[in-house]
C-alpha cells in the first residue's frame, strides 16, 4: 500500500496559481483510481496561507481561475478521495503511522527534496518504482509487480514460482533480469523481437532453443505456456542467468513481452 500526505508546509505562500497546478497535477494521479494508493490531508491544510490575504480553503472553494476544477473536481477531492487524518510532522511520524506501507509526501514546495517529497506525476512514478525496488521480496512480488514493469506481464504459473524460489540468491537475480527486459519492451515498438536485438541493446543474454528442443514434441511441450488471453505459446526465447532461466514471449501485435516461466532450466532429454 502507497500512502500520500498533504504536507502543508509545502504549500505555504506558494501563490493561487502555483497552487491550482499542483491540485490539476493531483488530480490526474487520483483519477488513476489505482486501489493501492491512499491519500490523506489533516483539518490544519485549511488554514495554511496560501498568499498574503487567502488560506487553503478558500482558494480551494472559491478563489481559482479554473472555475469548472474548482467546482465539479475539488469537492470531491477532497470530500471523497482524500481522507481526513491527524496532522503528520515528518517522515518518521508518517512511517511510525503506517510501518508496513511505502509513504510519500505530497505538495509543491519541499527543501530539501527528497525521494518521499512529490509534487509531479514524474516524482509520483519515481517514487513508486524505486521504493518498490528497495523494499520487494518474493512475498509481495505479485502485489508489486506492475509498479515496476511498465511493458512485460506475467502468465499465470509464474507466481508459484517465484514464491517456490523463495528469497535465494535467484530472486534479485530475477528482479534484475526482468527490469532489464522491461526497458527493452518499452523501446519496442515495431518489428520483430528477436534474441539479437535484446542482447545488443541489454545486458541480458538471451537465446533461442535448440532444434533438438523444436522438433521433440516432449521437449518442446515444457515449454508451452498459456498467455492470459488464453491461447497457449512456444515460449522458446529464453534468459539465461547462471542456473535460472526465464522463458518469455513477444506478441508481436501488441508489443508485449510475456514471461510464461521462471526457474532452473527446463528439460534437455526425456
Amino acid at each position: 500500500m502507497f500512502n500520500y500526505y498533504l504536507l502543508e508546509q509545502s504549500y505555504q505562500l506558494i501563490g493561487i496559481e502555483a497552487l491550482q497546478g499542483n491540485l490539476i497535477r493531483l488530480n490526474s494521479i487520483l483519477v488513476l483510481n489505482d486501489e493501492r494508493d491512499l491519500f490523506y490531508r489533516s483539518e490544519t491544510l485549511w488554514n495554511v496561507m496560501i498568499d498574503n490575504k487567502l488560506d487553503f480553503s478558500t482558494c480551494v472553494f472559491s478563489a481559482l481561475s479554473n472555475k469548472q476544477f474548482m467546482r465539479n473536481v475539488l469537492p470531491k477531492m477532497f470530500m471523497q478521495q482524500i481522507k481526513q487524518c491527524e496532522p503528520i510532522a515528518d517522515k518518521g511520524d508518517f512511517d511510525k503511522e503506517f510501518p508496513n506501507d511505502l509513504n510519500a509526501f505530497w505538495g509543491e514546495v519541499f527543501q530539501p527534496k527528497e525521494i518521499f517529497c512529490l509534487s509531479t506525476i514524474e516524482d509520483y512514478e519515481t517514487f513508486r518504482h524505486k521504493s518498490v525496488l528497495e523494499n520487494i521480496t518474493y512475498q509481495n512480488f505479485w502485489q508489486w509487480k506492475d509498479c515496476l514493469f511498465e511493458k512485460i506481464r506475467f502468465c499465470d504459473g509464474v507466481k508459484g514460482q517465484i514464491e517456490k524460489m523463495g528469497s535465494s540468491r535467484f530472486f534479485q537475480q530475477m528482479v534484475n533480469r526482468l527490469i532489464d527486459l522491461d526497458n527493452y519492451n518499452r523501446n519496442w515498438t515495431q518489428g520483430v523481437c528477436t534474441p539479437n536485438q535484446i542482447n545488443e541493446t541489454t545486458s541480458l543474454r538471451v537465446t533461442n532453443e535448440s532444434d533438438t528442443i523444436r522438433n521433440d514434441k516432449t521437449l518442446k511441450s515444457y515449454r508451452m505456456f498459456q498467455l492470459p488471453n488464453g491461447k497457449t505459446e512456444y515460449f522458446e526465447m529464453h534468459i539465461k542467468a547462471g542456473e535460472l532461466r526465464i522463458h518469455f514471449f513477444p506478441l508481436e501485435a501488441e508489443h508485449t513481452i510475456y514471461i510464461g516461466y521462471i526457474g532452473s532450466h527446463l528439460p534437455l532429454k526425456k
